[in-house]
């Protein structure tokens, strides 16, 4: 259909580590399909279908996955720089929003204006597919590392042991001003 997708440029990132730290959120939040050695593209593709063959109103993105679905096709592997909400997908990547941005991995099918595609945010909430417009989307060639190695998600609190890569975790200090008896006029919130 001639999208273009442009190639992802990892820079001095690490591959790896993205898709290192991606396999231990999956594993933590869908412990129940994550199967150790698949990749983060294996289980969005095969979450993709379970999802689409169980819903009962896939959604506009949701058809057009389902629509595509032949022994030939061959899903697209990619990574989408968005913020996380549905309406920040499908704006150009050129404008601004209102919410932080993050890389995500994702598997897409080539469309003409809005592409459907998947993340795992959306495949282990057991979410329909969402509508992304392609300027946030770069392809990536393959996936470099498979499952990281397991932990267990009820021994290990994420919270006080985060993983060495944590793709949900955002940090921010507050500093307002409060009247107090002493010197100082401000407190970290």
């Amino acid at each position: 259909m001639g999208l273009d997708i442009l190639p992802m440029q990892w820079g001095n990132s690490s591959p790896e580590a993205f898709f290192a730290g991606w396999g231990r959120q999956i594993e933590w939040h869908d412990a129940a399909n994550w199967k150790q050695g698949e990749t983060v593209y294996s289980y969005l593709e095969r979450k993709l279908w379970s999802i689409l063959d169980n819903v009962k109103k896939p959604g506009q993105a949701g058809w057009a996955f389902k629509m595509a679905r032949s022994p030939t096709l061959q899903l697209i592997h990619c990574v989408v720089w968005c913020d996380g909400t549905k309406s920040g997908q499908t704006i150009p990547l050129s404008s601004s929003s209102t919410h932080p941005c993050q890389w995500w991995p994702c598997i897409c099918i080539e469309c003409t204006y809005l592409v459907p595609f998947l993340c795992p945010a959306l495949a282990w909430s057991n979410a329909r597919p969402w509508e992304v417009h392609p300027s946030r989307l770069r392809r990536v060639s393959e996936n470099p590392i498979s499952s990281p190695p397991s932990f267990n998600p009820v021994s290990e609190n994420p919270i006080s042991s985060p993983p060495l890569f944590n793709p949900f975790h955002t940090s921010s200090v507050t500093i307002e001003e409060v009247e107090t008896d002493d010197d100082e006029d401000w407190a970290v919130v």
